[in-house]
């Protein structure tokens, strides 16, 4: 898998959450821990998370920076093959002509903004 860029906010912006990758791990008493185990000693620990899906809702949790970096490509790489007329919006009604959208939304809710 290539490696993603996981703090890989515009030039000039600071992010305002830990910079990943995260890891989840058991903890003790059931709970399971989100870390980052490259970030300042005294950020490592994002959340500990208990409940009876702790451990789905913290892989979950882990995975987000990979994914915020993979939708930033995948928007990088639709705007770029619009802007270049390599992807065609369909003139018929298709769903997938949300997906730009979508996506954007999503980010924007990653990075603290209106979905």
């Amino acid at each position: 898998m290539p490696d993603l860029e996981h703090d890989s906010a515009p030039l000039g912006e600071l992010t305002k959450y830990t910079p990943g990758p995260f890891i989840a791990e058991q903890a003790e008493q059931g709970h399971f821990e989100v870390l980052a185990p490259n970030a300042p000693k005294t950020m490592r620990r994002v959340a500990r998370l208990g409940g009876p899906n702790r451990e789905a809702n913290a892989m979950l949790f882990a995975a987000a920076p990979d994914m915020l970096a993979a939708l930033r490509r995948a928007e990088r790489f639709i705007t770029n093959g619009i802007e270049l007329g390599y992807i065609r919006i369909p003139s018929m009604p298709d769903p997938a002509v949300e997906t730009p959208g979508i996506i954007r939304a999503a980010i924007a809710k990653a990075e603290g903004g209106a979905a």
